[in-house]
């Protein structure tokens, strides 16, 4: 995890009342849904890497569930990328975390890489 990402991860975690921490793997049941968080502020974002390759699991939106504080420039804010069950088997959620000029595929960095178990 780069640096400046963590520091806005642990501010969030240390000054939220929520916890908003993700698993490496996750198993669920067909019909649940599982959320799966990243936080970024205005220098970046996160692209959905695996958005249409999946066979078990159906996207089905990314909302905003903290919008941190409303009186600081550059605030960070945390998304949760929902997904539902459809069928038994296991797919991988991959989210990159990208600056404002990356591109989704173009990105050296390493993917954040979820396990998504249905059961």
């Amino acid at each position: 995890m780069k640096p400046l990402l963590f520091t806005l991860f642990l501010s969030i975690s240390l000054f939220s009342c929520n916890s908003y921490k993700n698993k490496e793997k996750y198993e669920v049941k067909v019909g649940e849904t599982v959320e799966i968080y990243s936080a970024t502020n205005s220098c970046c974002f996160y692209c959905h890497v695996s958005k249409d390759r999946y066979k078990h699991l159906k996207f089905i939106q990314s909302k905003t569930v903290d919008k941190g504080s409303a009186n600081m420039e550059g605030n960070t804010v945390t998304t949760a990328w929902v997904f539902k069950a459809e069928s038994i088997g296991k797919d991988t959620v991959v989210l990159r975390h990208l600056y404002a000029a990356d591109e989704c595929d173009s990105s050296d960095d390493t993917p954040e890489m979820y396990i998504v178990e249905v059961k």
